[in-house]
């Protein structure tokens, strides 16, 4: 017989091929990525699926909720009236438990939380109001099964129902002691003698506390025949009275408290008209709604004086709102609106309040041009390490300037500050040193006002230049030191002369301008010689004659140019002082004042003799300039008269730099 073998191998081991190496990219890393891209997508698609079925599912289970939840409510309310014809104690906390079964049951359909919860708390609000109304119930039964006694019970619902504020409480409480008299009184005719006294009782308490609250519902009530059945025509009459009483009491107590309410509105009128004009106005919806109190009151004089508020907390934000208007539009607008023939009423009250409030806006622009006007917007950034932003800014001055016809300075009090803790600190040469990145001479001296208003010497060491700025410094600081540094031993020798006359010139040809800059500008000239004395180490006596011109001419800014000075003073025919204009010769200045003259002849306005007869050009050798500040110089004879035009003005020559 054949025998089964098993499975026997047929060839013999072969050696083992090697691995493949192995990448991301054999093993469909790039493919992997792109899988799970698809699968977060999916994912995503799945969680918003997610939520809406679970919100219809929260829905559906709160709405099957509220259906459960009133047919309870009616079950338990059933068994509550079944009960209370049996209620002893206990009543209330058995129908406490009843109800908390009942709402176990409820809870037990429910899967989501957040509507198990909801339903918890509206299962727990009316579990509260069951147990409060059951055991105020519970505790009348105890207290009627105690006394068995009509009359106590009548007093204990009287008392109740005075506290009922509806007519269909007041019935259920009707229904509760006609129930009480029911279980209490067997004989019939007893009953209904009872029950009319019940009646009654109850009846003249509940409207007792309804004329207390209001006593118009009350007499509405009684006129409508509520309680016919159970008043006796003395009980309407009596209430009625009563509800007049109450009515009356009410009307006074409501034109009191609109006394006090018009009062209010009036004080909180005159409190906004006060705050406005001590600088917080309202806006213009909060004015509106004190308006309308003010009208509904009838006070047509407070009304006026809030309407005149009102719109000028309009003016206000118009003109002095984030971007206040500078004093020149105001002006305009003024004259704008005093030259119209019928004013509207509005433009009576813009008028007004531009009457009152110029002078002020006025105060506010002087007291800081630049500050006012920056507010406006427009004005180029200050970088004090950058020539060209102040040069932008003082062109931005005097463009200012020549719009609103007001002296604007370059820079802002806020700007100053920084140099006036310097200034205050006594570092002078450093503020200077600042201000000299104003090219503009006129705009480094009206900066250097804003900094020390009233520092003449600062206002003319801003226009000198740094080289005879150094030395007055150097003077000034010697003359602190050694107040006779600048006193010749010799009186009447030729240092005391020369300063004498100098200092002469210089007040002479300053005439007409503010006495503080003819001293500082004099000081100056005084410092420039006594830092030229410290530098020498000669005593003043041994000072050369030019020591003194240069000082005084250094005092005005002059420099020379190729030998030749420019600025400073010079000498019209006669040796009379004039100030040359700052970069001009003498040669440059006759000049000039011969094509002013010229340009005046055409216009007609050219000087003429007190005869009336014409100036020649040449016949202004006879006189002397005299300079009024800027470009602007008067003319003076020897005798003190100045020349005049054929109209009788002053001439006055304007010289163009």
């Amino acid at each position: 017989m054949a025998e089964e073998t098993g499975y026997g191998r047929q060839v013999a081991p072969q050696p083992a091929e090697p691995m493949p190496l192995s990448s991301p990219a054999s093993f469909g890393s790039q493919l992997g990525a792109q899988i799970a891209d698809i699968g977060a997508q999916i994912h995503s698609r799945d969680i918003a699926a997610y939520r809406r079925e679970r919100q219809r599912s929260a829905d559906e289970e709160w709405s099957g909720f509220q259906r459960g939840f009133a047919e309870a409510r009616v079950t338990i309310g059933e068994t509550a009236r079944e009960r209370r014809q049996t209620a002893g104690a206990g009543h209330a906390e058995a129908l406490g438990e009843d109800w908390a079964k009942l709402g176990e049951t409820l809870l037990g359909s429910l899967t989501d939380e957040g509507v198990k919860r909801r339903a918890q708390d509206s299962l727990a609000n009316y579990s509260a109001s069951l147990l409060e109304r059951e055991g105020q119930f519970e505790e009348l039964r105890r207290v009627e099964n105690a006394l068995l006694d009509v009359a106590d019970y009548e007093q204990l619902a009287s008392n109740r129902v005075r506290r009922l504020d509806d007519h269909d409480a007041y019935l259920e409480e009707l229904e509760i002691g006609t129930e009480f008299l029911r279980t209490t009184i067997e004989d019939e005719t007893q009953y209904r003698q009872a029950l009319k006294g019940l009646d009654r009782t109850l009846a003249v308490s509940f409207l007792r506390g309804r004329i207390d609250e209001d006593p118009q519902l009350a007499r509405a009530m009684i006129a409508e025949g509520l309680f016919d059945q159970a008043l006796e025509p003395e009980d309407i009459t009596v209430l009625l009275n009563s509800s007049d009483v109450g009515i009356r009491a009410l009307e006074v107590a409501a034109r009191r408290e609109a006394a006090e309410q018009r009062a209010a509105i009036v004080e909180n009128a005159r409190t906004q008209i006060a705050r406005q004009q001590g600088g917080n106005p309202l806006a213009d919806e909060e004015w509106q709604l004190v308006e309308a109190e003010v009208a509904q009151s009838g006070d047509t004089s407070l009304l006026e004086d809030v309407r005149q508020a009102r719109a000028d907390a309009g003016f206000v934000r118009i003109y002095q709102g984030p971007e206040p208007m500078p004093p020149s539009v105001l002006e305009r607008r003024i004259g704008e609106l005093s030259g119209m023939a019928n004013r509207s009423e509005a433009q009576n009250r813009e008028l007004q309040w531009l009457r009152r409030n110029i002078d002020g806006v006025r105060g506010d622009f002087d007291r800081d041009p630049a500050g006012f006007l920056i507010q406006s917007g427009g004005a180029p950034e200050i970088d004090w390490e950058n020539p060209d932003s102040l040069s932008a800014r003082a062109v931005w001055a005097q463009r200012q300037s020549a719009a609103n016809g007001r002296h604007v300075p370059p820079i802002s009090d806020i700007e100053a500050a920084p140099l006036r803790d310097l200034y205050e600190k006594r570092q002078l040469e450093d503020v200077l040193g600042v201000l000299d990145g104003f090219a503009d001479p006129f705009a480094r001296i009206d900066a250097a006002q804003v900094v020390a208003p009233d520092d003449a010497f600062l206002h003319r060491m801003a226009v000198m230049r740094p080289q005879y700025r150094a030395r007055m410094l150097r003077g000034r600081t010697a003359l602190q030191e050694n107040p006779r540094l600048l006193k010749p031993e010799n009186e009447l020798g030729e240092a005391s002369e020369a300063m004498a006359l100098w200092e002469a010139r210089l007040r002479q040809a300053l005439v007409e301008i503010d006495q503080a800059d003819t001293e500082a500008v004099v000081d100056a000239m005084r410092y420039h010689i006594a830092g030229s004395v410290v530098t020498s180490g000669y005593a003043v006596d041994e000072q050369a004659a030019g020591v003194f011109a240069i000082g005084a001419n250094a005092a005005l800014g002059y420099q020379r140019r190729n030998g030749v000075p420019h600025g400073g003073l010079g000498l019209w025919p006669g040796d009379k002082p004039y100030i040359l204009p700052d970069g001009m010769t003498r040669t440059d200045f006759a000049r000039a004042v011969g094509t002013d003259f010229a340009r005046q002849q055409r216009a007609g306005t050219a000087p003429v003799n007190p005869d009336g007869s014409a100036l020649a050009v040449g016949d202004l050798n006879r006189a002397y300039p005299v300079w009024l500040g800027g470009n602007f110089y008067r003319w003076e004879t020897s005798r003190g008269n100045s020349l005049r035009n054929a109209e009788g003005g002053l001439y006055i020559s304007e010289i163009d730099r």
